[in-house]
């Protein structure tokens, strides 16, 4: 049994099944006329099943997720993502093909997921645009065409998809084009995408795109160090590259301090040494500036010593 939705192919909707016939315009499956659609079928109905498929999408999210009562249980996820789905709910078909790209709760097809993609993404699901990036640039269920993933992450961006807008900024800054790249990278940035963050430190710190500000790439890589914290990811190898080029020109160019710059190391970046605040319960306050900095777990970004 396929899940992937039935779309009429005369004016596009999808076909409440078992119904051989679409309910918006008439067109019959089996004999491909056009007749005017059943006079039992009204726009209410229609509006009801739309209705009913986001409740079942809802039902989805609660076993995905394992709540309202429910246990998680990503097989009944998918199975209410696919039930929605064949009713032509958006949410419910990227959802189904993000279940098939991880193989969460149904063996990993990537096929499958790059269809279901297409089809929300020309609906306009901005997530299922940069997935579709993501499948052309790197051949996943589709030939590889990096143009074509460009164009997808271009579409994602344009709606605000911050992921999508960091990938249209190293696309700029691929081709040579610092001050595009730098444009789209502090808007991801500024929506709190962790490598853009970075990115912008770098860019600040080396005059790419921007004129040079040491202050304002500080300010972006503790951004970047702020939303490390508070993530569960670790970081990517990209970021890794990037924080050890910041640190080493950070100490050969602040003269002020020579030390306190280390490296994430699976732990919240904590300044050590020279003075700063740093995770010591005789150190709680900076020497510098005499200002609180220390709860007794991390040091907050709302509180943690900016004298610097």
């Amino acid at each position: 049994m396929s899940y992937i939705p039935i779309l009429c192919p005369h004016c596009g909707k999808p076909i409440v099944n078992p119904e051989n016939f679409c309910p918006r315009c008439g067109y019959n499956l089996i004999t491909h006329e056009v007749n005017d659609a059943p006079t039992n079928v009204t726009n209410e109905s229609v509006l009801s099943s739309f209705k009913s498929a986001e409740e079942i999408y809802i039902i989805g999210e609660e076993y995905f997720y394992g709540r309202n009562g429910k246990s998680q249980n990503d097989a009944m996820a998918f199975e209410k993502y696919a039930e929605a789905s064949t009713l032509g709910y958006t949410e419910a078909i990227f959802s189904q093909g993000w279940m098939y790209y991880y193989g969460r709760g149904v063996p990993q097809d990537l096929s499958k997921a790059f269809s279901l993609f297409q089809i929300a993404a020309e609906k306009g699901h901005r997530s299922a645009q940069r997935y579709m990036g993501n499948c052309y640039t790197n051949g996943y269920g589709v030939m590889q065409d990096n143009e074509n993933g460009q164009k997808w992450y271009y579409k994602s961006a344009l709606q605000g998809d911050h992921e999508s807008e960091f990938r249209v900024g190293s696309h700029y800054f691929n081709k040579g084009d610092k001050i595009a790249s730098f444009q789209w990278h502090l808007k991801s940035a500024e929506g709190g995408y962790r490598e853009a963050q970075i990115s912008v430190a770098c860019a600040y710190m080396m005059g790419q795109g921007i004129e040079k500000n040491y202050t304002q790439s500080k300010y972006w890589y503790n951004k970047f160090l702020d939303t490390y914290r508070n993530s569960n990811n670790s970081l990517s190898e990209f970021e890794t590259t990037l924080q050890t080029l910041l640190l080493d020109i950070y100490s050969r160019y602040d003269f002020k301090k020579f030390s306190y710059l280390t490296p994430v190391t699976g732990d919240y970046f904590l300044p050590m040494s020279d003075g700063y605040c740093r995770n010591e319960d005789n150190m709680n306050v900076c020497q510098f500036c005499s200002r609180r900095s220390w709860n007794g777990a991390y040091y907050e970004s709302s509180s943690r010593c900016q004298c610097f």
